[in-house]
């Protein structure tokens, strides 16, 4: 396994953009399932907390990081100072009662990869500073840039667990129910696969800045 770099800052912005962020939540699309296909009132449910006496069994986890329709290169010069910042806009995230965690891996200075284990569950946005550099990024007349389209998929495994009053057809009043079954509400953005089994994706547009500026300390120490 690879190690963690801890330089520099690995921050999660949670608000959402408007117009930009469409947020996903697991939580409220199981809720409208038991609405639409199990019940004409609900009392309570859960994916994580026991209800009635019923433990749900559902556990979720992100898979690994694709990149695809990547763009544009960053570059590195010897006689400049050069600075490199990353960021992962999450245009369709996700929150849900779990921990998503996944590994994303980045060229820095172009000499080796890097590594951060992050939490994906609620953010919408990820950015890596190592060099501290001031926010709003400023951009120099030398910079260079390289974006991808990403996307990660999230799988859901699994029962989540209701109590109901006035059920649909023959649905017990309290039960536990595979999560596989969501995906007939929203076949558009979910997949099935098995009863127990859901999974989605999460994506956005990964960029990678790499400011280059004339290092005038070592410029003043060679012409010493």
């Amino acid at each position: 396994m690879k190690p963690t770099l801890s330089i520099g800052f690995l921050l999660f912005v949670l608000i959402p953009r408007q117009g930009t962020c469409d947020k996903f939540n697991l939580t409220e699309e199981v809720k409208k399932y038991i609405e639409n296909y199990i019940a004409y009132e609900l009392v309570d449910y859960s994916l994580d907390k026991p209800v009635a006496g019923i433990k749900p069994t559902l556990k979720a986890e992100a898979g690994h990081v694709i990149y695809e329709d990547c763009r544009g290169t960053t570059s590195y010069f010897r006689d400049l100072n050069c600075s490199d910042f990353y960021i992962w806009y999450i245009y369709n995230s996700t929150v849900t009662p779990f921990n998503l965690s996944t590994d994303l891996e980045v060229s820095y200075k172009g000499e080796r990869n890097v590594t951060h284990n992050v939490n994906l569950n609620n953010a919408t946005s990820v950015h890596w500073n190592p060099e501290n550099l001031t926010l709003p990024l400023k951009y120099p007349k030398t910079f260079s840039e390289k974006k991808c389209n990403f996307s990660i998929e999230i799988t859901c495994r699994g029962l989540f667990v209701y109590d109901i009053r006035r059920p649909k057809g023959d649905k017990p009043g309290k039960n536990s129910f595979g999560i596989g079954h969501v995906a007939d509400l929203n076949s558009k953005r979910l997949v099935k696969r098995g009863d127990d089994v859901l999974a989605y994706n999460i994506s956005g547009v990964f960029q990678h800045t790499v400011t280059c500026k004339y290092d005038l300390e070592r410029s003043s120490s060679e012409t010493r």
